[in-house]
């Protein structure tokens, strides 16, 4: 009988490892807008409705910023009336969840939106709008100065020689110091002007990217060429390092923290090149994870040196790679937890509760010992 029931048990045990194994995403490749067939040059944002914006060139090489909208398609972001205006005319940096980006046009700080959009008030002719936030504020450079805007308030300066990073939806800026990779990365209160400095680990190389989420977490990139390694600095003072995805000799570039604390980036082996880097996604919970391990196979099929830039609040992670040797965007979509089957699982538990109820009370007993031994199983 004792075997009989750990035989149940296994059985039902495999069904939910089965379901807990399935893929977590599906690939799918975004075609560029049809005035577009130069392809995607940069892509500067991605939101919780699955928006997406950046630029996409022209037959002639002509930048032209768009925002896609799933279901809708793709709008362009360049004024009424406005032609192309080269290469270097137009860059997207931030999109928020209602669908406004910032970047540059024309040399300008510059505020996009599907119905035409405008300079950021107050900028100079030769600025940039760096970040937004879904209240509008926007910070950004302007001539010699860095700046925070905010609508019904206008432009204030950002202390001291610092970059404008990022900007959170609670009035918090993310600044950085330093001449290439940051040397310091602060936290800014917009409203009393306080700054909190973010204390980067010594032993690493300068840090090459920050990113600041909802909940005050600061993930720091650090390192450029070698020496990698991530972090996450925590509101109350607290941080996390990453661990190394493929164990000693590797080494981690993190792109992107969503509000849960979710990171995505790519894990570099030390070593001869060429090699392969590893996506990986972290989560609080779990750690590390390979990322393509979560994505059906099947649609992976042609696709290559994938970035993922980006992840938002849903877990969907969007960025660029090659697609049969073309550069495109793509977006991993993030699957419901998967249920079992109704029958398989009705069918296994019926058949288990059976044998316990014909079981003898020393056997049941057994069998609940059994059961709580196999609940140390790992769930793949």
């Amino acid at each position: 009988m004792k075997s009989l029931i750990t035989s149940a048990c296994c059985a039902l045990l495999w069904v939910a490892s089965s379901a807990a194994a399935a893929p977590g995403y599906t690939l799918s490749g975004l075609e560029g807008p049809a005035g577009a067939p130069g392809g995607v040059l940069q892509l500067g944002g991605f939101n919780n409705t699955g928006q997406l914006a950046g630029t996409w060139l022209t037959a002639d090489n002509q930048a032209v910023p768009y925002l896609y909208t799933p279901g809708s398609g793709f709008a362009s972001l360049l004024p009424a009336g406005a032609a192309p205006s080269g290469f270097y005319g137009a860059s997207v940096n931030d999109l928020d969840n209602n669908g406004r980006a910032v970047g540059q046009y024309l040399g300008r700080a510059w505020s996009f939106e599907p119905s035409g959009g405008a300079a950021v008030p107050g900028t100079a002719a030769q600025s940039n709008a760096i970040a937004l936030n879904d209240a509008g504020q926007v910070i950004g450079w302007s001539g010699d100065t860095r700046y925070v805007y905010t609508p019904g308030a206008g432009l204030a300066t950002l202390p001291g020689d610092t970059w404008a990073m990022d900007i959170n939806n609670t009035g918090q800026a993310l600044l950085g110091q330093g001449t290439g990779p940051l040397s310091s990365l602060s936290r800014y209160d917009i409203a009393t002007g306080a700054i909190t400095p973010v204390p980067l680990d010594p032993l690493r190389e300068l840090a090459a990217i920050g990113r600041l989420n909802d909940r005050g977490d600061v993930l720091a990139s650090l390192g450029t060429r070698l020496n990698l390694g991530a972090e996450i600095h925590h509101a109350d003072g607290t941080f996390t390092r990453l661990p190394d995805l493929a164990g000693a000799g590797s080494s981690e570039q993190a792109y992107d923290i969503n509000n849960l604390g979710q990171v995505v980036g790519r894990s570099l082996r030390d070593g001869p090149i060429p090699y392969e880097p590893r996506l990986f996604l972290y989560t609080p919970g779990e750690g590390m994870v390979d990322l393509i391990a979560l994505i059906e196979p099947s649609t992976l099929e042609g696709w290559d040196s994938l970035y993922p830039l980006f992840i938002n609040d849903g877990g969907d992670v969007a960025g660029l790679g090659l697609h049969n040797g073309s550069f495109q965007v793509f977006v991993m979509q993030a699957l419901a937890a998967p249920v079992p089957e109704p029958g398989a699982a009705l069918l296994a538990g019926l058949g288990l509760a059976g044998v316990v109820i014909g079981a003898r009370r020393r056997q049941a007993s057994a069998a609940s010992r059994s059961r709580a031994n196999h609940t140390d199983c790992p769930v793949l």
